[in-house]
């Protein structure tokens, strides 16, 4: 499934608008759909669901991801070792009670906020920005 493409139907906008709250990939909104993607998956273990776009390489939306139910990620190679050590220092209760906070947040700046705070806190800031995923 194409995040990007995905958050362009769902939220009703042409790619480049500059509404970046609300077409973010770390809307709540739009976390909760995910959420509900992986249930329908996790419901259906002979199905399979992967993730590409702007959302399967960032840093800040792959523990949520994962704590969706998420598993199977495409991205471009120059973000694979980021992401790699990323999942490596997460757990997956860690993903699902992290994706269960941003669910409760009002604002794709507050869970941009938590999430950057918590990488920090797992020394993953590095030479990769990280930053939200605008359309």
């Amino acid at each position: 499934m194409g995040t990007n493409d995905l958050q362009q139907y769902i939220f009703a906008l042409e790619r480049g608008n500059n509404a970046e709250s609300v077409s973010d990939c770390l809307n709540p909104v739009f976390l909760q759909i995910m959420a509900d993607i992986g249930a329908v998956f996790r419901s259906r273990p002979e199905k399979g669901v992967s993730v590409c776009g702007e959302m399967a390489g960032n840093p800040m939306a792959i523990p949520l991801l994962i704590g969706a139910g998420i598993k199977d990620f495409s991205m471009p190679a120059k973000v694979i070792p980021l992401i790699k050590k990323t999942i490596s220092v997460f757990s997956e209760k860690e993903c699902c009670d992290l994706l269960q906070r941003a669910l409760k947040m009002d604002s794709a700046e507050e869970v941009a906020a938590m999430q950057k705070s918590i990488l920090d806190e797992k020394n993953l800031t590095g030479p990769v920005e990280i930053i939200p995923c605008p359309l």
